[in-house]
């Protein structure tokens, strides 16, 4: 799937299925296209649409770990001219679904503070973006 179609797919809920590295491509289309907490913040909503598609609690959302993992991606966009395939052929490490495991202890990313709000990594401090807009 291209990146205009994963993208729609996303936007209105019509995925059947929803990878990790697809998680990875929208969010990096997201910030590439809104900044970071635009982006966050459309890739969360685009998220409880779908958990409502999948028959998921759309309340179990994540807060750290989806919006981590949107700071991890944040900080590593240094094209933003890249199809996201592109973005994560040259940014491999964050196909790595452990890579928060870096950040965190699992006792913190496990919290229910974790699970309802945004908190830091206790293990590292996660990157700063230039697209924070």
């Amino acid at each position: 799937m291209n990146d205009h179609e994963l993208l729609a797919g996303f936007r209105s809920g019509r995925l059947d299925v929803f990878p990790h590295e697809d998680h990875l491509r929208v969010a990096y289309l997201l910030v590439r296209e809104h900044g970071e907490a635009r982006g966050a913040q459309e890739f969360i909503r685009g998220l409880r649409r779908l958990a409502y598609r999948f028959g998921a609690l759309p309340f179990m959302l994540h807060m750290t770990r989806t919006k981590a993992w949107i700071k991890l991606i944040a900080g590593e966009i240094d094209d933003p001219e890249q199809t996201s395939a592109q973005f994560l052929d040259t940014h491999p490490h964050l196909r790595r679904k452990d890579l928060l495991d870096d950040y965190y202890t699992r006792s913190r990313l496990n919290s229910l503070r974790a699970r309802i709000t945004f908190v830091e990594g206790n293990r590292k401090l996660l990157p700063a973006s230039a697209t924070s807009s």
